[in-house]
């Protein structure tokens, strides 16, 4: 299997697990106002283009034009340990596309690097 084909399977168990999390609500979030997307795209105002990101949950206030929290899953699925450069990258990606009203997490198959846990827990980052 190629790796390509690999990472999408492995963002493709990541979603289902969320949807099916999110469905029994296990999530803390309401399954009528929070939604669950694959490689879904969002606007950064650094780039001047779209971030897809692997998996996302949009959580919409009743009667709101956009969504009032994002929450983000980076999927990896590495045979080795995770950099930290890794994590700061998901951070940035994070920054860049919701500001304060997000809640990034990590989906990983393997381990962190001892640098890549330190910099998620300063920076509020879930592992799973």
């Amino acid at each position: 299997m190629s790796s390509v084909a690999r990472g999408n399977a492995f963002e493709d168990r990541v979603f289902d697990a969320v949807k099916r999390e999110l469905d029994g609500d296990r999530l803390g979030l309401s399954s009528s106002s929070a939604k669950p997307y694959k490689k879904k795209a969002y606007y950064s105002r650094d780039r001047d283009d779209e971030i897809i990101v692997d998996v996302s949950i949009e959580v919409w206030l009743p009667g709101a034009g956009h969504w009032s929290m994002l929450w983000v899953c980076e999927c990896k699925d590495y045979s080795g340990s995770i950099p930290v450069n890794d994590v700061e990258e998901f951070k940035a990606k994070l920054d860049q596309i919701a500001g304060a009203n997000k809640k990034g997490v990590m989906v990983i198959s393997g381990a962190l690097q001892q640098s890549a846990l330190k910099y998620a827990r300063a920076n509020g980052i879930g592992i799973i």
